[in-house]
């Protein structure tokens, strides 16, 4: 063996530390990384939370337009329809061919 091809045993167990203690890293920025993610996901189920309340909110207050504006649609025409049968009635009485109610 040449002297090149010598390795010493303190240069493996220095770069076996250095390696180790990389993997020390690595591992602690995983749990950071894992820890953020789960923050993540928790944030985004409470804003799918919020959107659902949202929506449902909108739901009601549209239902509830919806029904104030056919019960005044309906009102108007029962008025109209009221005013139109009086105004006939009173047009009817006052011809002088109407015939008269015994």
């Amino acid at each position: 063996m040449s002297p090149r091809e010598t390795v010493s045993l303190d240069l493996l167990a220095r770069q076996g530390e250095e390696l180790l203690a990389e993997v020390r890293g690595m591992r602690e920025d995983s749990r950071e990384i894992l820890v953020i993610v789960a923050g993540m996901l928790r944030s985004m189920a409470r804003q799918e939370q919020s959107l659902d309340n949202l929506s449902d909110d909108l739901r009601s207050i549209l239902r509830r337009a919806l029904d104030t504006a056919i019960a005044d649609h309906e009102a108007s025409l029962a008025t109209t329809t009221q005013q139109r049968y009086i105004h006939a009635e009173t047009a009817l009485s006052a011809s002088p061919t109407a015939p008269k109610a015994d």
